[in-house]
């Protein structure tokens, strides 16, 4: 079954609980008032993709007789109430039509899919065909409805639900020509699974009346051309009373007709402001290779090909008609082995085609991890996770089978390898152009534009309303796959997928959000506020915590552990999600805990070469820290993504992982076996997930499915999910191509103290650090210039200089400065007892019995079973922070006691 992608909210999967086994009727509305309102009387939200879908949605739920569309939702109603004028928002009543046909358990009917449609039961799929231009039948499955234009062949598959909603005609379309093409008069290109699909596809578009279909996609045309022979062409015409062929060319510049509501994804080349779609036009004849455009709330954004479709509300997409998509459609996870000419960055497979077409020779590529490798023969095709194939060229030259070697399995995403070599092969190629966003690098939520923090907090209100923010919820609260993600080797490779995987939707969501990138929650800032006496909470020296709602402000007001409340925050972006609300501990009443730059520097370099125990440390370390300290949504290992500020706080986890791949890995200038088996680079283990244990290695696939519901038992693959799967796909399936952030197409802006820990790599001065490869996309650092900053660096150079001058290596003297800055949280900056975590809390982290690092050095030092190395170092602390931090002698007899 060849689902589609399809994006929309978390009210579809709430509220159908009131369609249980009604008489679903054909839809028939009053005309749809514009602007207006009808306020209460709700009994449901379902998300649809036009206002003309929600007549059939309502028809089909028990009990609606109006609805008001707004924001992707059609608001069902049991009465239409008082209408109100609502900028926006579209309203109609409902009348009373026939049933529907029986629904066949157990069936699927292959191909011919039209669009997809969140529903929480078959039963609603019906009206929602009969509301849907050219559908004729659906299928069931996994939440979703997927209706079809034409029927295939009936197929037995469990769990899936079909109806045949209008019966098709013999003489419905017309007999297919096989090994014919009809050139040019194109209007759009769809993807098909087969030639016999077209025919539905042709009559459900507007201009429709002739197509050719090639290589998985129908070329829809308005014009038929000469008939000519070109082999692997299937061809039919729909419409027998087809305008004749034009004898003359189109005025150059001239522009096909556009398409609406859809967007053409990348290849990006300028952004001008425009009021119209002939104004588009016009700017993209006059803009030198531009070779389409789309339309979009006053902007024309003009490309230099037809990148992926995909589906944007008031959106228009059109292209020159000089234009013609001569390319077939892309094979995902394949590659051709061998025949390569070059190899050129570019950020998506669509971007190759044109780069193929314009290079002397090539008549195929392969596309993996942001490079296009151009080839001029066409070697075994072979399943390669990740790539993307596409043939340019139906004139391709396939070696004898005598000339050609076995390929090696790959062990690396370049797919090009011909035949197997002596010496290892060349570790990812890094992605070294940039899109017309510029770099993609984050930066830090502090040094973030109030102009910047505010499109992410957009983004992640959209996100919600279309139920792609709860989608990437049910990844992490996958039982197996949370159990993969925490307590293992594979922490920090896990979620480094899942936030970049998470960034890629937010850019997907608009022109708008194109260019948008994570920003990271750097807490080791926030605590030089707090050990400068300039705050004491959280709520009060994390700015990232207030702009993303606090914890003031909602409803349900709870106990939490230790004297500490929860409560359900109802303010921005929270208020977007499912519940209209969030749960979060008292931020504004806890007092900053010890989220130091000293305690991050520790898990990163006081652990040995061991990426294993540093992953470990961090885990433990501050990452735990913040997750218990926040409480509520992020107290729980599950659920914490339900909070939005976890995808900053995750960036900043993935910071520390740059960190300690720059100073440790980089230098090794390891090539992909030694990414492979280097302790500092991957280091496998076994999980034990519950239902048995297995080992995970760096050409593991990694375990990520998602839910249509957060606990329902039917796991859907993360690449196969229609709502997000285009997110991770592709992205790397094995965990040691995740070893380096810049070969997956992002960096880091490190500024203040993390800057300075990523340039000096834990050292006392800054660190040379030599590699082999260079990047476009690479990091950049800040010096640290704020007083505060200075002074905690001219501390640390303090204590350092005097421990070595007394005979401790600099790596002794930083074990030093760790117990040393621990003792001034406690005794000098009130930051209070070092806890270790409760038992319930180790149970939802998967963590099992270990101990919070910072309570075990805490409790080391009250029990005297270590001290401070360093002579007079009280006078240091005193020097700075006019306090000594000493130990006293209550502390040791309670710790004893």
């Amino acid at each position: 079954m060849a689902y589609l992608t399809r994006r929309t909210s978390y009210l579809a999967l709430l509220v159908l609980a009131f369609v249980a086994e009604p008489a679903l009727q054909q839809a028939t509305c009053s005309s749809i008032a514009v602007d207006v309102d009808y306020p209460g009387n709700d009994i449901a939200g379902v998300a649809a993709a036009a206002v003309d879908n929600c007549c059939g949605i309502c028809a089909a739920t028990a009990h609606c007789n109006a609805f008001s569309y707004a924001y992707g939702t059609c608001y069902l109603k049991s009465a239409n109430g008082s209408a109100i004028a609502k900028r926006g928002v579209y309203s109609a009543t409902l009348a009373t039509p026939p049933p529907c046909p029986a629904i066949e358990n157990d069936t699927d009917y292959a191909g011919g899919d039209l669009t997809s449609v969140a529903a929480s039961a078959a039963e609603a799929c019906c009206g929602i065909c009969k509301a849907t231009a050219g559908c004729k039948l659906f299928a069931y499955a996994y939440g979703t409805c997927y209706l079809k234009h034409t029927q295939g062949p009936r197929t037995s598959k469990p769990g899936v639900r079909s109806s045949v909603v209008v019966p098709p005609h013999p003489e419905e379309c017309p007999a297919i020509e096989n090994d014919i093409d009809y050139p040019g008069g194109d209007l759009v290109g769809v993807a098909a699974a087969a030639a016999d699909d077209c025919c539905g596809i042709c009559k459900a578009t507007a201009g429709c009346k002739l197509y050719s279909y090639a290589y998985g996609t129908c070329y829809l045309k308005h014009t038929q051309g000469s008939r000519t022979t070109k082999a692997g062409v299937r061809s039919g015409v729909v419409v027998p009373a087809v305008d004749p062929p034009t004898t003359t060319a189109p005025p150059t510049g001239q522009c096909s007709s556009s398409i609406a509501n859809v967007d053409y994804y990348g290849m990006d080349i300028a952004t001008v402001p425009g009021s119209s779609v002939a104004q588009c036009c016009d700017a993209c004849t006059a803009t030198s290779s531009c070779h389409a455009y789309v339309f979009y709330q006053g902007n024309c954004y003009l490309k230099s090909g037809k990148g992926r479709s995909s589906v944007l509300p008031g959106a228009a997409a059109s292209a020159l008609s000089s234009f013609f998509p001569t390319c077939a459609a892309i094979e995902d996870n394949v590659d051709y082995p061998g025949g390569d000419l070059t190899a050129v960055a570019k950020t998506t497979a669509e971007e190759c085609c044109d780069e193929c077409r314009s290079t002397a020779g090539c008549a195929l590529f392969t596309w993996s991890w942001g490079t296009c490798y151009l080839k001029s023969t066409k070697g075994a095709r072979r399943v390669s996770a990740g790539a993307r194939s596409m043939l340019v060229s139906t004139a391709v030259t396939t070696p004898a089978a005598t000339t050609t070697k076995p390929t090696i399995a790959p062990t690396t995403p370049g797919p090009t390898t011909s035949q197997p070599t002596a010496t290892p092969t060349p570790a990812p190629t890094p992605l070294t152009t940039l899109s017309s966003c510029g770099k993609r690098q984050r930066k830090a939520w502090s040094a973030s534009t109030a102009a910047e923090k505010a499109l992410f907090i957009s983004a992640v209100e959209e996100s919600m309303k279309r139920g792609l923010f709860k989608r990437f919820l049910s990844v992490h609260n996958d039982l197996k796959a949370n159990k993969e993600a925490h307590g293992t080797c594979v922490f920090l490779f896990w979620h480094r997928k899942f936030i970049l995987a998470f960034e890629d939707m937010l850019r997907s969501l608009g022109p708008a959000y194109r260019c948008l990138t994570l920003a990271y929650w750097d807490y080791t800032q926030d605590y030089v506020q707090f050990q400068s006496n300039q705050c004491k909470t959280i709520g009060e020296c994390a700015v990232a915590t207030a702009d993303l709602g606090g914890s003031t402000q909602g409803r349900d007001a709870q106990p939490a552990d230790a004297g500490h409340t929860s409560l359900c925050v109802s303010s921005r972006p929270l208020n977007a999600s499912d519940a209209g609300c969030v749960r979060r501990g008292d931020w504004h009443a806890t007092t900053m805990p010890d989220w130091s730059i000293s305690n991050a520097r520790s898990s990163l370099f006081d652990m040995g070469a061991s990426i294993a125990a540093v992953s470990a440390d961090l885990e433990l370390g501050i990452h735990g820290s913040v997750h218990m300290e926040l409480r509520g949504a992020m107290g729980n290992g599950f659920l914490s993504p339900m909070d939005p500020i976890f995808y900053l706080h995750h960036a900043m986890v993935d910071v520390l992982h740059t960190v300690f791949y720059h100073c440790k890995v980089e230098p090794l200038n390891l090539d992909a076996a030694g990414q492979q088996a280097h302790e500092s680079s991957f280091q496998g283990c076994t999980v034990n997930y519950g239902d048995g244990s297995l080992p995970v290695g760096p050409t593991t696939s990694i375990m990520m499915r998602s839910h249509v519901d957060l606990d329902d038992q039917m796991p859907i693959p993360v690449e196969d999910d229609p709502w997000i799967g285009p997110f991770f796909k592709p992205l790397p399936s094995e965990y040691y191509k995740l070893t380096d952030a810049r070969t997956l197409g992002y960096s880091y802006n490190l500024v203040g103290l993390v800057g300075d820990l990523y340039t000096k790599c834990g050292a006392a001065t800054a660190t040379s650090i030599e590699s082999t490869r260079h990047f476009e996309q690479d990091h950049t650092v800040v010096a640290p210039f704020k007083p505060a900053n200075v002074k905690t660096l001219q501390f640390e150079d303090a204590i350092v200089s005097t421990a070595v001058e007394q005979g401790l290596t600099r790596e002794a003297a930083f074990v030093e400065l760790k117990k040393i800055n621990l003792l001034l949280h406690v005794n000098c900056f009130a930051g209070g007892d070092i806890q270790d975590y409760p038992d319930d809390f180790k149970h939802r982290m998967h963590v099992g019995d270990a101990k919070k690092p910072g309570f075990v050095l805490w409790h080391q030092l009250q029990t005297n079973q270590t001290t401070v190395h360093i002579a007079g170092w009280q006078n240091i602390t005193r020097a700075y922070y006019n306090c000594t931090g000493a130990m006293n002698a209550r502390q040791m007899h309670d710790a004893i006691k």
